[in-house]
């Protein structure tokens, strides 16, 4: 009576097993195969609700009668990408300046405002229709020291404005009154007011900092 039973439930296919034999499988088994078949066909095409496929094994995306391969838009993607991040970064365009190409040593020595009456006629004699940029700065900060040559040869460059260092810790009312909050900061004042501020060690964009408030007028 049990093989009675167990033949009720089994059904004889008409392939044969890897060693030749017949193979037996319940309906369940059947049914849970087609199952696997239908969801592995399923992947080859998506149809979207405007009927677009897209053709997640084969690393295609396919518009209508078009199919364009993933890699082919990996450029366009990162170059958006790149867009965006200057867009909302601020990140500067590159700028092209014939800066002074002397050694370092050769060049003018930027100064140091002495104090806090030195600091006050810099900024007026910005009245006069000379910008002042203004690097604030400290010894023991390792951006500073490492941008302070182009810092240099900037002032060397640019003619039209007076460059002016700071050093936060002899002058702390000073930078305190700028709003300086980090170093390295640069500040350009016009007409005796602040008229931009920019903070970090990014060579592209100090240089189009400068470029930008001074006008490029090489010696």
């Amino acid at each position: 009576s049990s093989r009675a039973s167990m033949s009720a439930t089994l059904v004889r296919r008409c392939d044969l097993s890897p060693s030749g034999g017949p193979r037996w499988t319940t309906p369940g088994r059947i049914a849970r195969r087609k199952h696997a078949i239908d969801a592995l066909e399923s992947l080859q095409a998506v149809p979207t609700a405007r009927g677009r496929y897209t053709a997640a094994m084969s690393g295609t995306i396919c518009f209508g009668g078009v199919c364009i391969p993933i890699n082919a838009i990996w450029p366009v993607i990162v170059l958006g990408l790149k867009w965006l991040f200057e867009k909302f970064t601020g990140a500067p365009p590159t700028i092209e300046v014939a800066l002074d190409e002397r050694p370092v040593d050769q060049l003018p020595t930027v100064p140091y405002v002495s104090s806090d009456e030195d600091w006050e006629e810099r900024v007026a004699k910005t009245k006069e229709g000379r910008p002042l940029v203004v690097d604030f700065t400290a010894t023991w900060c390792g951006p500073c020291q490492k941008i302070a040559p182009l810092f240099q040869r900037l002032a060397a460059t640019y003619d039209g404005a007076d460059f002016v260092k700071v050093d936060v810790d002899d002058l702390d009312d000073v930078a305190e009154a700028c709003g300086v909050q980090a170093m390295p900061t640069f500040q350009i004042f016009v007409n005796g007011a602040k008229k931009d501020a920019m903070t970090g060690a990014s060579d592209a964009k100090l240089t189009a900092f400068v470029d930008t408030h001074c006008g490029k007028k090489t010696k």
